[in-house]
């Protein structure tokens, strides 16, 4: 399942996204690497999902454009500081995206001294997630990086993606262009 977002000029298309919403999902990636960056969470109705979601079908006439661009922006300034990014997985989403290619990295190492990942929330809670660098997805199992998108797993790929979404954005703030949301 992925989400659409279109900026129409009358009816001609201006711009458009689209992201899977999955653990490899633009959404996804900028919102779990901000809570960990920040370690906070933003309400509900301010985070970056309400924004491009919320909005969806017959409500995309009443997207609330500066909320849109304000909720970009913040996560923006956390987001082009990360060094280092990484991509969250809940238990469910380890044995779905990352057990099944296991074997072509040693990322799970719980053994090693300085595993090469994090986690955030307790080991019993039920939201633990654990966050394993970006670097680590190169391996064509991952189905992000292959021999045509060699980088399409790494920080600065998300990066220039997250540019998109920020020109979207800004460009959403011309109120004679119309926006569209689907799922």
């Amino acid at each position: 399942m992925s989400l659409n977002i279109s900026l129409y000029d009358s009816e001609q298309g201006l711009m458009s996204m689209n992201w899977n919403r999955n653990p490899f999902g633009l959404c996804t990636w900028a919102e779990t690497n901000y809570n960990y960056r920040t370690e906070s969470v933003l309400p509900d109705d301010q985070n970056l999902w309400y924004v491009v979601n919320h909005w969806n079908y017959d409500k995309s006439k009443d997207v609330d454009r500066q909320l849109f661009l304000e909720v970009v922006l913040r996560y923006a300034l956390v987001l082009a500081e990360l060094e280092q990014g990484y991509f969250f997985f809940t238990e469910a989403g380890l044995k779905q995206f990352i057990w099944p290619c296991i074997g072509v990295t040693a990322m799970l190492d719980v053994r090693a001294a300085n595993p090469p990942y994090v986690t955030v929330g307790h080991k019993d809670d039920k939201h633990r997630m654990i966050g394993i660098p970006m670097g680590q997805f190169a391996d064509p199992c991952f189905g992000l990086s292959d021999t045509h998108r060699p980088n399409a797993h790494t920080l600065e790929h998300y990066k220039e993606w997250f540019a998109e979404l920020i020109r979207f954005a800004i460009a959403l703030q011309n109120l004679t262009y119309e926006f569209y949301c689907r799922n």
